[in-house]
């Protein structure tokens, strides 16, 4: 594990999700929210609607049972997206989360993606446009398959109500740790590819310095 940025209560570390997590007491972290790989290899397409990525095998399979257990052992609630990939993993839940994001209905893509939560709350849904370069909110897109725009994950943590600390362990290009940024959370997010914690680590502090 390598710590790669740190900057107001937020920090990425370069390293493996599961090697992080058991670094963490027991509910260390009032969230974990996260996007872990799906094991369909999206990320050997090189191109998914228009957006182009180095290729790789990073969601060639899915974590293992114990790292989905050291989620829901190091944070006080958990959102896992995906979690539909994720059944045999999960206990059943009554807070899932739909991402409606395709409102026009018109590409070969999934209208919407799923989150599981531990949260004993309602099922809500976001409509929210994110199909390719269409957008409902200006957005910048960086090489990464699977990013998510930052409205949904703020509205996660409003979900969560506004946790004060959020681990991220498979944080991509930092949408959730920019989110908690933002939100005035601690936050920590872990990623294996370099080049991501790098995406990351420009996002965060284009908007630190921008606070001026």
């Amino acid at each position: 594990m390598v710590l790669y940025y740190s900057r107001s209560g937020i920090e990425i570390w370069h390293g493996d999700a599961l090697e992080a997590m058991r670094s963490y007491r027991a509910r260390e972290f009032a969230l974990c929210l996260t996007d872990p790989p799906y094991g369909v290899n999206i990320a050997k397409r090189g191109d998914v609607g228009g957006v182009k990525f180095k290729k790789s095998d990073w969601d060639a399979k899915r974590p293992s049972a114990h790292v989905f257990s050291d989620i829901q052992r190091v944070g006080q609630a958990s959102i896992i997206w995906g979690g539909n990939y994720f059944a045999d993993l999960l206990p059943p839940s009554r807070g899932w989360l739909v991402w409606h994001k395709r409102p026009d209905n018109r590409t070969s893509f999934a209208d919407c993606e799923l989150a599981w939560t531990s949260l004993n709350a309602n099922a809500r849904v976001l409509v929210h446009l994110w199909n390719g370069f269409l957008k409902h909110e200006k957005e910048e897109r960086f090489s990464h398959p699977t990013q998510k725009p930052l409205r949904l994950m703020r509205w996660c943590l409003d979900y969560a109500s506004g946790p004060a600390s959020v681990i991220d362990p498979f944080c991509g290009t930092g949408t959730t740790l920019l989110a908690a940024a933002i939100a005035g959370s601690r936050a920590v997010g872990v990623d294996a590819e370099e080049s991501y914690c790098e995406i990351s680590a420009r996002r965060l502090e284009a908007y630190f310095e921008g606070l001026g």
